[in-house]
């Protein structure tokens, strides 16, 4: 929750630390893992993000924004 809102407000840094709080704490929701990596890809941490994309992904995998969001964001990796 706490990353979720410091990620609206555009403070990735701060939203990564409360996804690496959230995430240590069972259990671990897909949306959890989505904010963690929009917040990491925002922080150009594109390799851990698209980590945390993709366990979204797995979480909930019938969450079509999931599954366009881990797509589309390893597009972006691939081409640099």
């Amino acid at each position: 929750m706490a990353g979720r809102i410091a990620l609206g407000r555009g403070d990735a840094g701060k939203a990564v630390m409360a996804g690496r709080y959230d995430l240590s704490l069972p259990p671990t929701d897909s949306q959890t893992h989505f904010n963690m990596g929009m917040a990491l890809m925002k922080l150009g941490q594109r390799p851990e993000a698209i980590s945390r994309l993709r366990a979204a992904a797995r979480a909930n995998p019938a969450n079509a924004d999931l599954q366009t969001a881990c797509k589309t964001s390893s597009k972006v990796t691939d081409r640099g």
